[in-house]
């Protein structure tokens, strides 16, 4: 049996992003994260993020959800290393890390 890197980075986004989610509009700033793609969602009241990082270094991400103090962040991660597992999990969304070459999931609420 293969264990597919492409199955795992798709459920980056299938296993959160349900029916009925609505997708935000995302402003990045250039300087502060060259070549990150960045999606966000609204299900359930919940804002789910996803980041793509194909650089060869870790990134910190600033998340600001305008009207929105986020108190609880959990990330999942898939990259060589993990297979869309629990990485890491914050008290707001300042400084969320986004490994080097992964696709990272970002729960908050």
């Amino acid at each position: 049996m293969y264990d597919s890197k492409l199955l795992w980075a798709l459920g980056n986004y299938s296993r959160f992003i349900g029916a009925g989610s609505k997708r935000l509009q995302v402003k990045t700033i250039e300087e502060k994260v060259p070549q990150v793609y960045v999606s966000s969602y609204l299900q359930n009241k919940k804002f789910v993020t996803v980041a793509v990082n194909p650089t060869e270094n870790d990134l910190d991400l600033d998340i600001d959800v305008k009207g929105n103090k986020q108190s609880f962040v959990q990330t999942y991660v898939t990259s060589d290393q993990y297979s869309l597992s629990p990485y890491k999990q914050y008290q707001d969304t300042k400084r969320v890390r986004v490994p080097a070459k992964s696709i990272t999931t970002i729960l908050s609420n």
